[in-house]
């Protein structure tokens, strides 16, 4: 399907066409409804690539071509989305950037990065809240609009569409993705002045209903009931607790990532959300636990709490460390059967335990917020706020552990 640019609707595509020997990067463009078009060589013609010989032109350096055309190609797109073609003058002319579309500079905002190169977890986030707004945009007929037209008016309704269709919490994500994004123009591109939301604010200022921290009578009630129902489930909470990694991070774990004789775990970069190695240690206790589980022989490759291959529709079979690498579900599963058991109310989660951690260590055990985030990873003490937010809980007696 074509794509058109937003900037100049009145042209085509640009194609690559090739009469015979003879190439040339070309687009249609309609003046007073009749279609033209415009054809340009850029030396792909030139003495370069063609060749006389005993009066018959021959192609040379055909890869080298390719490739050039290629790169003609690209740029010819590039310029079609950011400057404005004149029909009546057959050229490029410059715009105003800060009158480049909005969505297509939205999805310039993926690619940067201040600091070091965007995850692709992180893109992908990205990538969806520019879907969704996009859609948003559409739907208010501001599909085309620049950036100097998405004012902070333009924006309380995309951020009032997206409430209504999800939550003021979701409403407040995209808010600071959009500061984010008007921040880069400033800053980055330096196509405009200021913010025309740096005024605008959250509007979720409600307890969170999500990964709530445990009191210790009914985290303890919850690890009992675990322990009652799996004990390598009861393993993974007590490892969320004392490492405050997250659940899918530990279940990649490896043989190799545990030294039994040091009582330390190593999560490698390929396994943490963070750029940087994290080693935490156990405390002997815990490591003698794991010890007493450890029955028959294992690969250095298998996974922590893994299981074996199994045949379609066999139950699950784990094990302290298996070729197969357990699914999150499998576990998420297992918690659902205690809060029924339990009737646990909304809000309490596996996540609750790690967010438990960080509550206790910071509020009764007087860490700070950047002793936390050396073992959690974080590069930011600013997101211990999400974990902090439901408030002070009573002292739990185990930070002298991890």
């Amino acid at each position: 399907m074509e794509q058109r640019s937003i900037i100049n609707p009145h042209c085509s595509e640009p194609k690559l066409l090739k009469d015979k020997l003879r190439w040339s990067i070309r687009f249609y463009y309609k003046i007073d409804g009749e279609r033209k078009t415009r054809k340009k060589d850029y030396g792909l013609n030139g003495s370069d690539f063609l060749k006389k010989d005993k009066g018959v032109i021959k192609a040379i350096n055909k890869s080298d071509r390719i490739l050039y055309a290629a790169e003609l190609l690209k740029h010819e797109i590039i310029r079609l989305n950011s400057m404005y073609f004149n029909p009546i003058t057959k050229e490029f002319e410059s715009l105003d950037k800060a009158d480049q579309s909005f969505i297509t500079l939205l999805a310039d905002y993926l690619d940067y990065s201040p600091n070091r190169v965007r995850r692709s977890s992180t893109k992908a986030i990205y990538k969806s809240y520019n879907n969704r707004i996009k859609d948003v945009l559409i739907e208010l007929g501001l599909q085309d609009a620049t950036l100097n037209e998405v004012d902070r008016s333009v924006v309380e309704k995309v951020l009032a569409k997206i409430q209504a269709k999800s939550s003021k919490a979701q409403r407040d994500h995209y808010l600071r993705y959009l500061k984010g994004f008007f921040n880069y123009c400033i800053d980055h591109l330096e196509i405009l002045s200021k913010s025309p939301i740096k005024t605008l604010k959250n509007i979720n200022n409600e307890d969170t209903q999500t990964n709530k921290a445990y009191t210790p009578e009914l985290q303890q009630k919850v690890l009992d009931e675990a322990e009652r129902l799996d004990p390598y489930f009861h393993l993974l909470l007590r490892l969320l607790i004392v490492t405050l990694r997250r659940p899918d991070e530990l279940l990649r774990l490896q043989l190799k990532d545990f030294n039994f004789e040091t009582g330390s775990v190593t999560f490698s970069r390929e396994k943490i959300k963070t750029d940087r190695i994290q080693v935490t240690y156990l405390s002997e206790a815990l490591v003698a636990e794991l010890k007493t589980v450890m029955v028959g022989k294992y690969n250095q490759d298998d996974y922590f709490l893994g299981h074996a291959v199994k045949e379609s529709k066999a139950r699950t079979e784990k094990s302290i460390f298996a070729p197969v690498k357990t699914s999150f579900v499998h576990f998420q599963d297992k918690f659902k059967t205690i809060q029924k058991r339990l009737s646990l109310e909304k809000g309490y989660t596996i996540y609750s335990f790690k967010h438990t951690s960080i509550n206790n260590l910071i509020d009764n055990h007087n860490w700070s917020k950047e002793k936390v985030i050396k073992l959690t990873g974080h590069t930011n003490t600013s997101i211990l706020d999400t974990y902090t937010k439901d408030g002070r809980r009573e002292r739990i007696e185990y930070p002298d552990i991890i």
